[in-house]
């Protein structure tokens, strides 16, 4: 089971827990912290931390592991960066790819209505997209296959 320990969710469970409140108050801290424009994230880490230590939230433990701490947290949010990183690129090569099908689609149906046979769509596909004959092949069939289903 997972539990949501953000603010105003569980906080029942919080207050059962004084170690994972603590933590959770860090975390708000680095949050509300890296949300003020112009502070980088780690700024905001060491900032959260200073806090917790002024304010006794967690403090011997952070005195003793200020360093590995803050190396943590820069390590997730590292890894959450290049995640969502990753998720815009392939939202953003997806869109590119539709974009190209799209156009390959319209060139096609243009081949069709000229009467052109498979075999000359495909060396034309080849040479005005720069693709293989394999892919001119995919392209085609996926082309047949939509105007299938449009088309019952």
């Amino acid at each position: 089971m997972v539990y949501n320990l953000n603010t105003g969710k569980n906080d029942e469970l919080l207050e059962k827990c004084r170690p994972l409140k603590e933590y959770m108050i860090f975390i708000n801290k680095v949050r509300e912290y890296s949300d003020d424009k112009g502070v980088d994230i780690k700024t905001a880490i060491t900032n959260a931390i200073d806090y917790c230590i002024e304010e006794n939230n967690m403090r011997e433990f952070l005195i003793k592991h200020k360093a590995e701490v803050f190396s943590v947290c820069i390590t997730e949010f590292d890894e959450k960066i290049y995640e969502a990183e990753l998720r815009e690129e392939a939202r953003e090569e997806g869109r590119t790819l539709g974009l190209e099908e799209g156009r390959i689609f319209e060139r096609i149906e243009m081949y069709k209505e000229e009467n052109y046979s498979d075999m000359d769509i495909m060396k034309k596909l080849i040479l005005r997209f720069d693709i293989t004959l394999q892919e001119a092949q995919e392209y085609l069939d996926k082309y047949y296959e939509e105007t299938d289903k449009n088309n019952p």
